[in-house]
């Protein structure tokens, strides 16, 4: 009963008998609620397991029977598991006897073996079980804490950790500056203190080639992360070559792995090769284990979203979030919570969609981490938007652009923000509030920018702003200019939300240039249309109306003054050097902006609202 699994091997030696196999024989035919497993403890030897309840029920007969022996039965299972190298249980075992001292022991010859293939939880549940001034003594234990605690967000005690490592070296007379050094950059890019881990990088060797394979490859993932964070691609893909080389070495498949994937895949996503980049991802994830299969899932989820499949995306968020909260990077965490609640609000379900902000706000708060909680904000900004809540929007704004939660971000281009930023932020409450004007040199200039860094998702995400920009300041031409190129770049590379999740005025902009978008195929303008229909599940349109101070556009509101005066179509066609059939063109937009069904509707609407005096 103290066995999860067992065979006749390890009943003999800790019951110090020969029988064992004739009882379980007998058990089996008693039908005494037991089964064979489909992965033995030894290769040829067939293992069994009780059902969990009658386990349970024969432990607490053994403790009410024979309890001094309980803690002699678990250490010779753990002596047996020990001998034949399955350390997890043989630890297990150590501790459930109590035997601290043994279970340090073997903890300090196998715990780095579970940090490497990320058995995060295990080894903070050995830790949490095992005496501090015991642990405190063993070498590999207190590396192995400082990783674990790091991932974990436990940052004291990785602290505490990396010091007592650092004493227990310098003891033994190892040399373990770089690991310290690795490890301390590790910690800074968890605490979301990148500029502290430039300084970190200046102390870097050139060659590190030789150490430890885990050490050098979360150096080089690091290093990659910082490349890709300052544009530095081709400098990233580098380094992202010389961990993955260290892998094919060592034939190591560690959490250091998952990441240096996941980065590679995200490079990818950044110059919009989605295909590329969620091929990348599935290698990650191929080459992942235990709490490394949630980031790797967390960066697919990502490319399926992109995508469309809203259904795919939440469902394996949905499985991964709370691995994700755990032990996830800060970037990870902000990514994976915002699609949740994107595809939550997609899927109408509202409350969910705040609850799962507000839970990324309370990281922040927890962490000290300010980006967490500013990027909440940033999202609640956009929700209220689609909501309607314009002044709700604008706090949220607010709060969120307050210089100290990103001036020690300066500079670096976090893959987190890379379409959600302060500035994205404001020139959608802008352009939502119907003064295009003041958003399209803003946008032309991030564009540019974008371009020049080849960051060319997020060029495609500010040229769809510029588009809708353009449209609704009548400028005509360059909206379908814009939007055109756009459209062919987006659909040549299948990317559909990055145009869908701003859905504003884009479904008016298709439908208007429709003639003129022959050469991006009907099935994509019938996809990203439906895609905008997701988005815009609670009226876009409406809110528009209902929250923005003008919904009119200045050559619109112009036209309506004439309109005012008394002026006739033609008039006023005259007065602007436009065709008739503009002015008519511009009265049925003006009617759909206001819900009106006719001039006088119009204008009395339009004073209203104090879109004309």
């Amino acid at each position: 009963s103290i066995l999860d699994q067992l065979n006749s091997e390890i009943c003999d030696y800790i019951l110090d008998s020969d029988d064992s196999n004739s009882f379980i024989s007998s058990c089996i035919e008693s039908n005494l609620f037991i089964t064979r497993t489909s992965q033995p403890l030894e290769p040829g030897l067939v293992s069994y397991r009780f059902h969990s309840l009658f386990k349970d029920f024969l432990f607490q007969e053994l403790k009410a029977s024979n309890s001094e022996i309980i803690s002699m039965l678990h250490l010779k299972a753990s002596q047996w598991f020990y001998d034949r190298r399955h350390y997890r249980l043989a630890v297990d075992h150590a501790l459930l006897s109590g035997d601290f001292n043994l279970s340090a022991r073997m903890m300090n010859e196998s715990i780095m073996g579970l940090i490497e293939v990320s058995q995060i939880k295990t080894v903070a549940e050995w830790l949490d079980a095992l005496p501090d001034n015991i642990s405190s003594q063993f070498i590999n234990i207190q590396r192995a804490k400082a990783y674990a605690m790091i991932s974990l967000h436990r940052y004291r005690e990785a602290e505490e950790a990396l010091q007592n490592y650092r004493e227990l070296a310098e003891k033994e007379g190892l040399d373990v500056s770089l690991e310290v050094l690795v490890q301390l950059a590790l910690l800074h890019e968890f605490t979301d203190n990148h500029h502290v881990t430039s300084e970190d990088l200046k102390h870097f060797p050139v060659e590190m080639e030789g150490n430890d394979p885990l050490l050098v490859s979360i150096a080089h993932n690091i290093v990659a992360y910082h490349q890709m964070a300052n544009s530095q691609f081709t400098e990233s893909l580098a380094s992202l070559a010389k961990a993955k080389k260290i892998y094919e070495e060592s034939n190591q498949q560690s959490w250091s792995a998952t990441y240096t994937y996941c980065f590679e895949g995200f490079i990818e996503f950044l110059h919009g090769n989605l295909s590329a980049a969620k091929s990348l991802f599935e290698a990650g994830k191929d080459r992942s284990r235990g709490a490394s299969k949630s980031i790797a899932s967390a960066f697919i989820s990502r490319s399926i979203y992109e995508s469309d499949d809203i259904v795919g995306a939440s469902s394996l968020l949905q499985e991964h979030l709370k691995p994700l909260r755990d032990t996830a990077d800060l970037d990870t965490i902000i990514m994976s919570y915002r699609l949740a609640a994107r595809c939550a609000y997609m899927d109408r379900n509202l409350h969910q969609a705040e609850n799962l902000l507000s839970e990324l706000g309370d990281i922040g708060d927890r962490r000290g981490a300010n980006r967490a909680k500013a990027s909440a904000w940033l999202e609640k900004c956009r929700l209220s938007l689609l909501k309607g809540e314009l002044e709700s929007a604008r706090r949220y704004l607010e709060l969120a652009s307050n210089k100290a939660n990103w001036e020690q971000h300066k500079g670096f281009n976090l893959f987190a923000n890379e379409i959600e930023d302060v500035q994205t932020a404001i020139i959608r409450l802008t352009l939502i509030s119907g003064k295009p004007d003041k958003v399209i040199p803003q946008l032309l200039e991030m564009i540019e920018e974008a371009s020049t860094n080849r960051r060319l998702y997020r060029r495609a995400h500010l040229q769809n702003f510029l588009a809708q920009a353009y449209f609704i300041s009548d400028q005509m031409s360059e909206a379908l200019e814009v939007a055109r190129s756009n459209m062919r770049f987006c659909e040549a590379h299948k990317l559909v939300r990055v145009l869908a999740d701003e859905p504003w005025y884009l479904s008016d902009l298709i439908k208007r240039f429709e003639s003129n978008l022959t050469q991006i195929k009907p099935d994509y303008i019938a996809t990203l249309l439906k895609a905008i229909e997701k988005t815009n599940t609670l009226e876009v349109d409406k809110i528009k109306l209902q929250h923005s101070a003008n919904p009119l556009t200045p050559r619109e509101s112009g036209i309506l003054k004439l309109v005012s005066d008394g002026r006739a179509n033609k008039e006023i066609a005259r007065l602007l050097d436009i065709s008739a059939n503009t002015v008519e063109t511009h009265l049925k937009r003006i009617n759909q902006k206001l819900n009106t069904t006719n001039r006088t509707q119009a204008v009395a609407e339009a004073r209203n609202i104090g879109a004309i005096g």
